[in-house]
């Protein structure tokens, strides 16, 4: 209703450091283990992700959301 994008990190997204934020913004975190819900990736209008190296499966979501606020509020 007031122009904010929601912004979803999932594996799928774009990359946040070739990323720039809409002014009007809100930041989802899904589910450490399966990501966000079908629910929430029909109402989202961006996906980002941090781009992975090695095999690591997943960052913890505290450890997501710290580097994701860090870089979209820089």
């Amino acid at each position: 209703q007031q122009d904010f994008k929601i912004m979803v990190a999932d594996l799928d997204g774009e990359n946040i450091f070739k990323f720039k934020r809409p002014e009007k913004s809100v930041l989802v975190l899904g589910n450490e283990a399966n990501g966000p819900s079908d629910k929430l990736k029909q109402i989202t209008d961006i996906r980002i992700n941090i781009p992975q190296l090695g095999q690591a499966e997943s960052l913890n979501v505290a450890s997501a959301g710290a580097i994701l606020v860090a870089e979209l509020t820089n």
